[in-house]
Order: C-alpha cells, then structure tokens, then sequence
C-alpha cells in the first residue's frame, strides 16, 4: 500500500507537492535576471572571441 501524504511521491509521479511548494517559497526572480545577464554577457565575450581570432587570421 502506498501512503499519500506530504513529503512523499510514489513511484509514478516525477515532482511531489512539497518540492513544487518549496520551490515557490524560494523563489527569487532576480536570480533568474542574473543567470540571463551572465549567459548573454559570456556568449557576447565568445563572439567577440571567435570574431577577433577570424579577423587575425584572415589578414
């Protein structure tokens, strides 16, 4: 027998109750603006990156 009660999944379910709820109690959105500025700050220095190194080698 399966109990159903917080805390607990059974085997079929991939996110119990208290996780999603967790997750909405510790939510930060400005987390999320910091992941999006670090990304697009990192694939900015990568093109500038591959574009400097295509310019040094087509000279």
């Amino acid at each position: 027998e399966i109990l159903s009660r917080p805390g607990t999944c059974d085997p079929l379910c991939s996110v119990d109750e208290m996780s999603s709820l967790d997750f909405e109690a510790n939510y930060q959105p400005k987390t999320d603006l910091l992941k999006a500025l670090s990304i697009f700050a990192l694939s900015a220095a990568g093109a500038v990156a591959i574009n400097h190194s295509w310019v040094a080698a087509n000279q």
